[in-house]
This record gives structure tokens, sequence and C-alpha cells, in this order.
């Protein structure tokens, strides 16, 4: 157990950076065709703040605690597998084990998440859990990158599980991660990043003097 949790911190923390700065590549390719050096290769400033623009500010709180859900969501689903599967173990390659590793409780999730918003509201719009659920997109962040990361760590561990499974599975996941992100509901304009570093005409107009005012009465002939 001590070595699938550390290959699993160590595929996690690769995984969760990797969609984040690939969501933020996509977003910056598709907004503009000038950037500079440090807009694509500074992650650490690019994970905070793709971070920041998940995470509500009103609520961080909140969002933080969505994201620990989600892996402890991701985990519990693959011990389960593992208390099911005939070898009892969440490593072997037995159906309970792709079952329930597989991205069918994320779609499950999905699917169910909307209704879920709407219970919590009946209940008082103010309520901790309905501000958790407004959450959902640091949830599926994390339930989807820790079995991302699981599925290959289980199978680098014990190569029971089929690497065909395993490898698109992961793909999928992470797939479905950066497409939650798109709905990062405090999500802000990336130039704010390195506003510092962009040139004064970066919006594609000549930074020209403001023209005088034309005096119409008079006239010189």
């Amino acid at each position: 157990m001590g070595l699938d949790l550390l290959v699993w911190i160590i595929l996690f923390s690769i995984f969760a950076g990797v969609v984040v700065v690939v969501h933020y590549w996509v977003g910056l390719f598709q907004e503009r065709d000038q950037y500079t050096r440090n807009e694509l290769l500074d992650f650490y400033t690019i994970i905070r703040g793709e971070i920041d623009r998940v995470i509500d500010p009103d609520e961080p709180m909140a969002g933080y605690l969505a994201i620990g859900l989600g892996v402890v969501s991701g985990w519990a689903l693959a011990l389960l597998g593992g208390l099911f599967s005939p070898g009892m173990h969440y490593g072997s390659g037995h159906f309970t084990n792709y079952f329930f590793q597989s991205p069918f409780f994320a779609l499950v999730m999905h699917i169910a998440w909307p209704s879920m918003k709407e219970l919590a509201i009946d209940r008082g719009q103010d309520n901790f859990l309905g501000r958790l659920l407004d959450s959902e997109v640091p949830y599926f962040y994390g339930l989807c990158t820790t079995l991302a990361a699981l599925n290959l760590g289980l199978w680098g561990i014990y190569h029971e599980m089929s690497f065909l499974f395993c490898l698109p599975n992961a793909i999928l996941l992470l797939g479905y991660a950066g497409y939650r992100l798109n709905e990062a509901r405090s999500a802000g304009p990336r130039d704010e990043y390195y506003e510092d570093e962009l040139p004064e005409d970066e919006d594609g107009y000549a930074d020209f003097p403001e023209p005088e005012p034309i005096d119409l009465e008079r006239q010189d002939y």
C-alpha cells in the first residue's frame, strides 16, 4: 500500500499539472497569436493562475474541499472494486476493478449533479452543501485525475490490469477533467498573468497620440 500511495502521489501531481497547463495552452492559442516565452513555460505561474480560475474566490474553502472530496471518491471507488473482486485487491485484473475505476462513476455524477444542486437549493441557497455543490468543476478535476493516476499506477506496479484499458481510460478521464475546467465560474482573462510583460499595443491597435480638436470657426487661407 505504501508503494501504491507513493506512485499515485507522483502520477497525480504530474497529471494534475499537465491538465491545467494543456488547458491553459489551448485557451491561449485560441485567444491570441502572439505570446511570450514565459507565458508558455512559466509552469508555476500557469498552474497557480489556472487553479485560481477554478476555485471560486467567494468560496475558496468549498472549492478546495471539493477537490479533496474528488480525490477521496476516486480512492473509495478503487478500494470498493478491490473489496468486491475475487482477489480482494484493487490492482487485480478482475471485472469489478475495471468497472469501479472506469469513467462510469464520473458519467453518473455528471448526470446526477444538476438534480443534487436543485435539491440543495430547495433546502436553502445559503447552506454549505449548496456552496459545495457549486464547486462541481474542482470536484470532477480531483476525481478524474485521481482515477487516471490510479489506473496507470496500479498497472505499472502489478501488471495485472490490461494496459489497453488503463491508458485509454486515463486519457478519457483527463480529457473530461480538461473539459470541465472550461466551465470554471471564476475564469478570468489569461492576460492578467503577464500583463506587465505585454507590449502596450498588444490589443493590435497602434498607440498614437489623440488628435487635437479642430476649431471649425477658424479658417486659414
